[in-house]
């Protein structure tokens, strides 16, 4: 609850002092996490360990927020079970201060934790309405050089021990490394495309978009150290997995974000780049210890769609018949059989898993088949695996394609080439819809298109994974877009723009279709539009599109996910088989 009185503080001090006194005592709490929601800017959650543990589950513990001077929020908080304390309130932007916040803890057996360290957690800081407002109005009018010039002038040199109106250093986690910043002026160029809301949420944005882009530079030019525990709050990184690795693999993860070239604005980006770099040396950790928690790395990769799950296929490794066989594929990982040495990428860890596989399964069907039968022709009960067992079958990628089986040969096949992936372990979701960026990544990356240039739709964000091959398209020529300044992100694609965009492509890269049809003559070919015209009749001359029955073509019908996969399969087989 709210302090109203600096009195009850004094109170509450006095009362822990004498407990100090009368108590004989040689601990306080432990791994003290103090964070201020980035979602309302106002809301404090502090977590520590008691250092009995669970054995001071129902114990209490005094918790006093302070600047230093006044202390302005107190409470008590229950230990839990597992000897975690936990404790929630919130900061009242229109009365609280600008500044840094402290969280003391004590109580009965436990000595006051200092809060004087920030790199031990225990330590917030908080900017008011007022301050966001100061900052904001100050900022929005100006260009980058002055801005530039108004934060230097205003911030003590990014110091870290300003003091003026506005406390923008106060809470600037790359402010004191801002000076060794080489792109001083494209950050500020950055920092002044935009207009930010004049309040706290403007506030933080700019600050969010400040720390990321020192950051992002300081990364880029290798100026940045301990890049991991310096900046994992400026671009949100979740340590959980890279914690749990062992120490002496830090070093390459954090090589694995320097001198990337990453844009200022790619805090996204970078994120992934960690994550990926974690995952990779999660399976490069694997050893007979944690071997254990495999699964869990797969699960985990092909839930980020790291890893393809048609490869990394739970499935198949489910079903193989005993521990003995899973254990096989577990071994050959550990001990990197199919590699040399080290995965250097998660494709080679794929490829791996697939191979240990392939020779899990094949060792069990040996098994099976060298078997002495028993007097009525079974496999023997002498062999391991047992005679109940079932054979484990051929891969099969997907499990939900009964639907679609006129697809199911080009969905295999373009999923094991990595063109196309699915959306869960062995679920495709072939009835699906395409929208125009996906297919687009689709058939960038299966016929290898290569152009460089901008685009000048305005729905197309630049930061987000499919603006790199609508730029690629756009500059190939096969796609202009739904209006001159709009791509039509997220609209479903139609089956007369899937094949537009097919047919430019094919001409843009000069390969040419074997004919097998006479040409297209579909009952509904008055509405298929005139720019779509040629290459419906191409495609349908080369068997690589047909009609959805009726003798119609329905052009404007939305694509799926199936008929995708039928389309870019036939081109790549250069017509119909």
């Amino acid at each position: 609850m709210r302090m109203k009185t600096f009195t009850k503080a004094v109170a509450l001090f006095v009362v822990m002092a004498l407990m100090m006194v009368i108590t004989i005592s040689a601990a306080s709490v432990t791994d003290v996490e103090v964070t201020l929601d980035a979602s309302d800017n106002k809301t404090v959650t502090i977590t520590a360990k008691h250092p009995d543990g669970a054995a001071a589950a129902g114990k209490t513990v005094n918790i006093v927020v302070t600047d230093g001077t006044t202390d302005i929020y107190w409470n008590d908080a229950e230990v839990g079970d597992d000897g975690t304390v936990t404790f929630e309130f919130e900061m009242n932007p229109a009365t609280d201060l600008t500044g840094t916040y402290g969280v003391e803890m004590g109580g009965t057996g436990l000595d006051i934790n200092p809060s004087d360290d920030e790199e031990k957690g225990d330590t917030f800081t908080f900017v008011n309405t007022a301050s966001a407002v100061d900052f904001i109005n100050a900022v929005n009018p100006l260009d980058s050089t002055a801005l530039k010039a108004y934060l230097e002038g205003n911030t003590d040199n990014f110091d870290g021990d300003g003091n003026n109106a506005t406390q923008f250093d106060v809470n600037c986690a790359a402010g004191s490394d801002y000076v060794a910043a080489p792109n001083k002026t494209a950050i500020m160029a950055l920092l002044c495309n935009e207009d930010y809301a004049v309040d706290q949420s403007g506030y933080y944005k700019f600050l969010a978009k400040f720390n990321q882009a020192v950051t992002i530079d300081l990364l880029n030019n290798g100026l940045a150290t301990d890049v991991v525990a310096k900046y994992k709050n400026v671009f949100g990184f979740d340590t959980s997995w890279y914690e749990s690795l062992a120490p002496a693999q830090y070093p390459a993860i954090e090589a694995a974000l320097i001198r990337q070239g990453f844009e200022l604005y790619e805090g996204d980006k970078v994120v992934e780049t960690f994550d990926k770099a974690t995952a990779l040396a999660l399976y490069n950790n694997l050893n007979q210890a944690t071997k254990a928690n495999f699964i869990d790395y797969i699960t985990y990769t092909n839930g980020k769609g790291y890893t393809n799950p048609a490869v990394m296929s739970l499935d198949r490794y489910n079903a193989l018949p005993t521990d003995v066989y899973r254990d096989m594929v577990r071994d050959a990982m550990v001990n990197k059989t199919y590699v040399n040495g080290t995965y250097a990428t998660l494709a080679a860890v794929e490829t791996a898993f697939d191979a240990a596989l392939d020779a899990a399964e094949l060792a069990y069907r040996n098994a099976v088949n060298n078997a002495t039968p028993d007097t009525n022709g079974g496999p023997s009960t002498s062999i391991t695996v047992g005679p109940t067992v079932p054979v484990v079958p051929e891969k099969d990628l997907f499990n939900d394609l009964g639907s679609v089986e006129w697809a199911k040969e080009a969905i295999n096949a373009l999923a094991k080439d990595g063109i196309v992936n699915g959306v869960a372990a062995g679920k495709f979701a072939p009835n699906d819809v395409l929208t125009r960026e996906q297919f687009v990544k689709i058939l960038v990356g299966a016929l290898d298109i290569k152009a460089s240039g901008n685009t000048p739709f305005t729905d197309v964000v630049a930061s987000e994974w499919y603006a790199n091959f609508v730029a690629i398209a756009y500059n190939s020529g096969i796609v202009n877009g739904t209006s001159e300044t709009t791509f039509g992100v997220g609209d479903s694609l139609t089956r007369e723009q899937l094949c537009t965009m097919v047919y430019r492509a094919i001409k843009a890269l000069g390969i040419e279709l074997k004919m097998v049809n006479n040409a297209a003559a579909f009952a509904d070919g008055a509405e298929i539009s005139d720019w779509a015209k040629e290459a419906v009749d191409y495609l349908y001359r080369a068997g690589v599109v047909n009609g959805v029955g009726s003798n119609r073509f329905d052009p404007q019908g939305t694509t799926t996910r199936a008929m995708g996969a039928k389309v870019i399969y036939g081109v790549l087989e250069g017509g119909a088989k």
